[in-house]
């Protein structure tokens, strides 16, 4: 009988680490890789990679993500830190359209106050959920592969001599 009951209490304790790597506590979501749709057949199908700082479909590693709080991170253990670098415009306060940057470390820094950090969110495809999410930023604008894919902007108008692409996710085993 106690046997019965040891074998019945470590299947409900093992039972829960066994999943425990399809959601990390505190993240709003499991780990993805973001991949680039475009018109454009040279980016098109791209990993999203990190270049340094920089997001690239061309070089780097590609990147692992997750969001956490509205804010897009790397799962990495420099955790590096998604944000769309927006330029001052001097006395009008800051631009709303930046290059796609990443701070590595624990709590990074940059001396851009106009740094956007949150408000990053996945949109499901409309006509069928199960296709993966697009990245989204304020939920308006897109993301452009400018330098042939070398460089990853976001801007809330087209952003000229770039190429729209959407990221997609696609999920990543852990």
């Amino acid at each position: 009988m106690w046997s019965s009951i040891f074998t019945i209490f470590t299947f409900f304790i093992l039972l829960p680490s066994s999943f425990a790597g399809t959601l990390v506590p505190r993240r709003d979501t499991p780990n993805f890789y973001l991949v680039a749709v475009s018109s454009d057949q040279n980016l098109n199908l791209k990993p999203l990679r990190l270049n340094s700082a920089d997001g690239s479909l061309t070089t780097g590693t590609p990147g692992k993500f997750f969001l956490e709080n509205g804010g897009l991170k790397v799962d990495a253990t420099t955790m590096p830190v998604a944000y769309i670098d927006a330029p001052s415009s001097g006395s009008s306060g800051c631009g709303t359209d930046g290059q796609f940057k990443f701070i590595y470390g624990h709590g990074g820094g940059t001396t851009n106050k106009c740094a956007k950090f949150t408000q990053f969110g996945l949109q499901s495809y409309h006509l069928n959920s199960q296709l993966g999410a697009k990245l989204v930023h304020n939920w308006t604008g897109g993301f452009y592969a400018c330098n042939g894919g070398a460089i990853i902007k976001y801007g809330v108008n087209p952003v000229s001599g770039c190429t729209p692409v959407d990221l997609y996710t696609v999920p990543a085993v852990n």
